[in-house]
């Protein structure tokens, strides 16, 4: 579990450095990574993986918060440019 924990931070980083640190990526890039990690939990048999389930699963509903903002904010401004990400 140690292991899928610094896997997921190298990988956050990684992330960050190739969307040159713009939101709206690093979001939809977590959000890819959030869904292996759930994928992982569920696998597992052990009783600290629903803790991870229940986590991950708030982190969907943060990022789709914050991206659902940052489009509105766009849209408002007028101009809405959706990145493609990687």
């Amino acid at each position: 579990m140690i292991g899928i924990v610094l896997l997921g931070g190298g990988l956050l980083i990684l992330s960050l450095l190739l969307c040159q640190f713009r939101l709206f990526n690093y979001i939809i890039i977590a959000e890819s990574f959030n869904v292996i990690v759930l994928l992982v939990s569920l696998l597992e048999s052990i009783n600290g993986c629903r803790m991870i389930f229940v986590t991950i699963m708030s982190l969907f509903v943060i990022e789709i918060s914050l991206m659902l903002i940052i489009v509105g904010v766009e849209i408002k401004e007028g101009c809405l440019r959706v990145s493609t990400g990687l």
